[in-house]
C-alpha cells in the first residue's frame, strides 16, 4: 500500500458546495480514474480518504489537501495523470506526492479576506487591532466570544483586502466567516480564499 498526498485546488462555482457534496464528488472521481484505490474494510467499503480541513461553503482555496492510498506498484506520476483528467472544472490538482507530515499535525491556516462593505483598510486594521466579539453557535449553545486570541498575525492591505492566519487544530478551528462577521460583513458578499495550510511549528503542511 502507498500513501498518496493530493494537492488541489477549490475555486470558482464550487465553492457553492459544501464538504460533504466535495466529498461525494471526489470519491466519484477516484472511481473514474480507474486507479488501484485502497478501501475500507466492513460491509461498506469506501475509498480510504481524508481531507486536511474542510472548506466551509462560500469559500475557495489555493491550498487544499486530501489523503488516499494505493496499491503497490503505481508511480505517483500515474496517480498525478489520472487524478487530473477526472475532476470538475474548478477542481485543479497541481500536486501528488508522499505525505511528509501527518494531517494531525495541522496547527494554521492562511486565508485571504475581500470585503464587500465600505470599510477602508484604516477601519479594518483598527477592529483586528482589538478585540473582536461574535456570536459563536457550538452543538450545545450559542454566545459571544472573543475571536481575536485564535488570529496568529494579519496583515492588511491598500485596496481592504488582508490576510489573517488562523489557529486550525483538531480542537480548535476559527473559521473565517467568524473573523468577516465581526467586522460586519456578510459571508456570502465577501471572497474568503484559503491561501496554505500550516503545521503547529509553523511548517508548510505537505
Amino acid at each position: 500500500m502507498i500513501p498518496v498526498r493530493v494537492f488541489f485546488k477549490k475555486k470558482g462555482k464550487l465553492k457553492y458546495i459544501s464538504h460533504l457534496d466535495l466529498m461525494r464528488a471526489v470519491t466519484r472521481a477516484l472511481l473514474r480514474s480507474e486507479l488501484p484505490i485502497v478501501y475500507t474494510e466492513g460491509f461498506n467499503p469506501h475509498p480510504k480518504l481524508v481531507f486536511a480541513l474542510p472548506l466551509s461553503i462560500y469559500q475557495e482555496s489555493e491550498y487544499e489537501i486530501f489523503d488516499i492510498a494505493v496499491e503497490d506498484g503505481v508511480s505517483y506520476e500515474t496517480v498525478f495523470e489520472k487524478l487530473k483528467t477526472v475532476f470538475p472544472v474548478g477542481f485543479e490538482i497541481f500536486k501528488v506526492a508522499p505525505p511528509v507530515e501527518k494531517l494531525k499535525n495541522l496547527g494554521f491556516a492562511k486565508y485571504h479576506i475581500e470585503l464587500k462593505s465600505s470599510l477602508k483598510a484604516e477601519d479594518i486594521e483598527n477592529k483586528l487591532a482589538g478585540a473582536l466579539p461574535v456570536m459563536k453557535k457550538s452543538k450545545s449553545k450559542t454566545e459571544m466570544v472573543d475571536i481575536k486570541p485564535l488570529i496568529k498575525e494579519y496583515k492588511v492591505n491598500e485596496d481592504g483586502s488582508f490576510d489573517v492566519l488562523v489557529v486550525s487544530m483538531p480542537q480548535t478551528i476559527l473559521n473565517p466567516s467568524y473573523v468577516v462577521a465581526a467586522l460586519g460583513d456578510g459571508v456570502e458578499d465577501s471572497q474568503i480564499t484559503r491561501l496554505c495550510l500550516y503545521t503547529t511549528d509553523g511548517k508548510v503542511l505537505e
